[in-house]
């Protein structure tokens, strides 16, 4: 991420996973899919548009928002789920979402594009004197299913540590509903195959002397 240091600047964070995968076989079941980013939520803001008003103000939290996705992938609202307190942080993060935010449109049973929503966090954070955080230690645990036909079952998240605390209560949700889409699963011989994934995000983070 870009960070200006000729001026005062904050940091800003949409959150995503970077992901560790493992795969094995499993059976799974059939659903419509969700919208799913078109690019990377982490380019949708930057370190640059931290409001100006937050800045003098020194403020600093998590904005979730939902966005209506219409059917040809562009967002056309955007609501605060979550405030960070501050109004400028809340309506900057909706501005934003609203102008970058693209996606490939949810679709219904049949594969036809719909409009869907899309739920996520942006953190916005001030630096100390011009610096940056660690990232906070803990894990963050993904698993789902994989049919054979590339449809997602059985997701569910689980965290530890301070970087499981940060998560917001409905992160599960959020992740789960932007999974795929997935292409048909075969092995090396061309037979379907159900699969079973473990996405992982581990921060190690320790004292040294």
């Amino acid at each position: 991420m870009k960070r200006n240091r000729a001026r005062r600047t904050g940091q800003v964070i949409v959150l995503a996973m970077a992901a560790a995968i493992t795969v094995q076989a499993v059976d799974a079941a059939a659903h419509p899919l969700p919208p799913r980013p078109a690019g990377r939520p982490g380019e949708w803001a930057s370190d640059d548009d931290y409001p100006v008003a937050a800045l003098r103000d020194n403020a600093e939290g998590l904005v979730r928002f939902e966005l209506t996705v219409g059917a040809d992938g562009v967002p056309t609202q955007c609501e605060v789920r979550t405030s960070s307190g501050n109004a400028a942080l809340d309506q900057g993060t909706c501005q934003l979402m609203l102008q970058r935010a693209r996606f490939l449109p949810a679709t219904n049973a049949k594969g036809v594009a719909v409009i869907g929503s899309y739920t996520n966090t942006v953190r916005w954070q001030m630096p100390d004197d011009g610096k940056f955080s660690v990232p906070l230690p803990g894990q963050v645990r993904l698993e789902y299913d994989v049919a054979a036909d590339g449809t997602i079952s059985n997701c569910k998240l689980t965290s530890s540590g301070e970087l499981g605390e940060y998560l917001v209560k409905d992160e599960e949700a959020n992740r789960c509903a932007n999974l795929g889409p997935y292409a048909r699963q075969t092995d090396k011989a061309g037979k379907p195959v159900n699969r079973h994934v473990v996405q992982t995000e581990i921060n190690v983070v320790t004292n040294v002397p």
